[in-house]
């Protein structure tokens, strides 16, 4: 009977022997903590794993930990290169913009489409998610508030804009191509906020595209094989292609460049790599190659164009 009444009061006073299980609004938390850790850490697959478990398990339960893991997902399968996986899960996203944080929902969000919808060649969805990511701009320039600040605006545009290189390979460089295109207006916007921590990666991503590109360019250089023609023309294509992204870049050029730090060092650096990529070009002249039936002919001896002593 004595030990029926100690353990009653144990209950009653709350036993000790056991740890209490902390609440799901803790759990999410530490979880959240957790990814946000590892992935600082470049362990991207253990933080993939823990926002996995959180987006299924809060669906119900936190669902705004579940969204953002979902969105932070999608960020990795975009690191990748796996865009299409990349769209399924921001436009569930989309879904339940409640429980986004505001700027993600109302800018970075459509920003990332119209990225994502450019790379796989949609280009009317991604115009409508420009013009949607613009219209959040605007909105948010109306706005008299003290927390916009010109870091804020740095910081946000280098978001919208922002995108990896590390997955881009001579394959899957046209679809980088065109993701860049999408997404560079809003990096230079963000140069023209001179901030050493945003600006500055603004001008890394930027410059990192081109660096990148010029190395996947040189890299397939020599071709010597029986496609070479075909491999010329691909080469030539993508030179063309890097000189139109740089033409419509410089219409984005500051009327007073001087005033800008990070938009004069990254305009004279692109007007060197204009300077190369156009020489390179002049190496790829446009002409047609023979056909077999054209090598075969021009092989034949001509006697009666022979000069007989």
């Amino acid at each position: 009977m004595k030990l029926i009444f100690g353990l009653v009061a144990m209950l009653l006073m709350g036993c000790q022997f056991f740890e209490a299980k902390p609440s799901s609004e803790d759990y999410f938390k530490s979880a959240w903590g957790k990814a946000q850790a590892e992935l600082k850490n470049n362990n991207p697959l253990q933080a993939e794993v823990i926002w996995k478990e959180i987006y299924q398990l809060g669906r119900h339960a936190a669902p705004q930990y579940s969204v953002q893991s979902l969105y932070e997902l999608a960020k990795l399968n975009e690191q990748r290169g796996e865009w299409e996986i990349a769209i399924s899960k921001l436009k569930e996203c989309e879904l339940n913009l409640k429980f986004l944080p505001a700027i993600q929902a109302d800018l970075e969000l459509p920003a990332k489409l119209a990225g994502l919808y450019a790379a796989v060649k949609e280009i009317n969805i991604s115009e409508s998610y420009t013009k949607l990511a613009e219209k959040g701009l605007a909105t948010y320039s109306a706005q008299l508030r003290p927390d916009l600040q010109s870091s804020w605006w740095a910081e946000t545009l280098y978001q919208m804009g922002s995108f990896p290189t590390n997955s881009m390979t001579e394959e899957n460089w046209p679809a980088f191509a065109k993701r860049f295109e999408s997404g560079s207006i809003h990096l230079l916007r963000s140069l023209e906020y001179s901030d050493s921590v945003w600006s500055e990666k603004s001008y890394q991503q930027l410059d990192t595209f081109f660096k990148r590109s010029i190395e996947i360019l040189e890299g397939g250089h020599e071709v010597q094989d029986d496609n070479w023609w075909i491999k010329k023309t691909v080469m030539r294509e993508k030179l063309d292609t890097l000189l139109f992204l740089i033409h419509k870049l410089k219409l984005w050029k500051p009327l007073k460049l001087e005033n800008y730090k990070f938009s004069t060092k990254f305009y004279s650096e692109l007007e060197q790599t204009e300077k190369y990529l156009t020489q390179a070009r002049l190496k790829f002249v446009d002409v047609t190659p023979y056909t077999p039936e054209n090598r075969k002919r021009k092989q034949i001896k001509r006697e009666d164009l022979e000069v007989k002593e």
